[in-house]
């Protein structure tokens, strides 16, 4: 019998037409970013040996003019041989396409450069990545500071990898990569969404249908549980369909990358300084799959028992769909320093690649926003939202054809 519906809910739930636009307006927008955003990213740290011999022959210059002028107060003298020295072997790397030794040549360099800047000053003898300032971040010094580390950390690792090192792998633009940036960037907000308009009228759709579904004998808790995972096993295909147009898109032309490429990871301990570890990028892709699935499976159950308490499709999308986004009504940079009750808020931990790399952390600048809070305090949601579906599908004469 359980079969039987969920085959019903399932032909239905595809026959929909709302559920038909956004499977059609998920497809455009997958193809759209692979095939157009993907191949247009620019890291802030690109191989750009152009950039790097016209730096290193203006320092050149300035070097050879402080010296033929040594009364002259200059930094040159002190600074530039050392910086010179390290594009000399950024270039010699990429001439031979090494790009291990490249990795050392250009940790070296940023790992210099970033020691020059005053984050907490005002005048600047070095800068950070052009795109570091763009939109006048207010926060370009400390954002900069955060990923001339990252960085460093990511490519010594990098030099120190045993598999293929490649431009792509450098520049994180092979699948795997790619996937943990789009991961980082924001993609479980959006699935998340994904699921709620997917799953906000599947209760209130039973109207339509009360003469056949009222002749099924499923108890409403059974059935509730047959169309939360329909909505899951839909979101959870999309995704899939999601990953593989994106190795269509940059498999062939960077690599599919491997499961043991280095990721980082941020920590920020109490009254130490901030820090970067590595992690193999499958830990990192199995900890998201992981917490996803979690997540996923709570906000179909949360909107799917909105529709039942207001009866309403649009009720439940609007407070379902504004749950996903609600950290934006007090996220802020070191909030976390300052009001410790936003480490706790469920929120926080919506976007949970930020959470796996470390990222919120940095963001809130609280060393507490870990994996483990996140499975307790998610973990503590879904059982909360899974009692009272449960209270409620179980009262006398509930049912939730009405």
């Amino acid at each position: 019998m359980k079969q039987m519906y969920f085959s019903v809910q399932w032909a239905r739930f595809w026959h929909n037409r709302k559920n038909q636009a956004v499977a059609i307006a998920v497809l455009l927008i997958s193809l759209i970013y692979c095939f157009y955003s993907v191949p247009g990213y620019q890291p802030n740290w690109p191989i750009d040996p152009v950039t790097t011999r016209a730096t290193r022959d203006r320092r050149q210059a300035d070097l050879d003019y402080a010296r033929a002028h040594p009364f002259t107060p200059s930094m040159a003298s002190a600074e530039y041989p050392e910086m010179i020295r390290n594009a000399n072997a950024e270039l010699a790397a990429l001439k031979k396409r090494d790009y291990r030794a490249y990795a050392t040549a250009a940790r070296r360099q940023i790992v210099m450069i970033d020691q020059r800047i005053d984050v907490m000053g005002d005048q600047q003898r070095y800068f950070f990545p052009m795109s570091y300032y763009a939109n006048d971040n207010p926060f370009a010094l400390s954002d900069g500071h955060y990923g001339s580390r990252e960085i460093s950390t990511r490519y010594r690792a990098d030099a120190h990898y045993p598999g293929p090192v490649t431009a792509a792998v450098i520049e994180e633009r092979t699948t795997l990569q790619t996937l943990q940036r789009t991961i980082a960037g924001g993609l479980t907000l959006a699935i998340l969404l994904l699921a709620v308009f997917f799953a906000n009228d599947l209760v209130t759709n039973d109207r339509r249908h009360r003469s056949v579904l009222q002749d099924i004998p499923l108890t409403p808790w059974a059935a509730l549980n047959l169309k939360t995972a329909l909505v899951w096993l839909a979101t959870m295909g999309t995704v899939l369909g999601f990953s593989v147009i994106l190795i269509l898109a940059t498999a062939f032309r960077y690599g599919f990358g491997s499961w043991g490429l280095p990721t980082t990871l941020y920590h920020l301990p109490p009254g130490k300084l901030t820090y970067f570890t590595t992690q193999p990028l499958c830990l990192y892709l199995l900890e998201w799959v992981g917490l996803a699935a979690l997540l996923i499976w709570l906000f179909i159950r949360l909107t799917l028992l909105l529709s039942i308490l207001f009866r309403n499709e649009y009720i439940a999308l609007i407070l379902a769909g504004g749950t996903i986004f609600s950290q934006t009504l007090y996220a802020a940079s070191g909030i976390g320093a300052v009001k410790n009750w936003t480490t706790w808020a469920l929120p926080t931990y919506f976007d949970i690649g930020k959470i796996l790399n470390g990222y919120q952390k940095y963001l809130y600048q609280a060393d507490v926003i870990t994996l483990g809070r996140a499975v307790l305090l998610l973990g503590g949601a879904l059982l909360g939202i899974e009692i009272i579906t449960f209270i409620v599908t179980h009262r006398r004469h509930f049912s939730l054809v009405h």
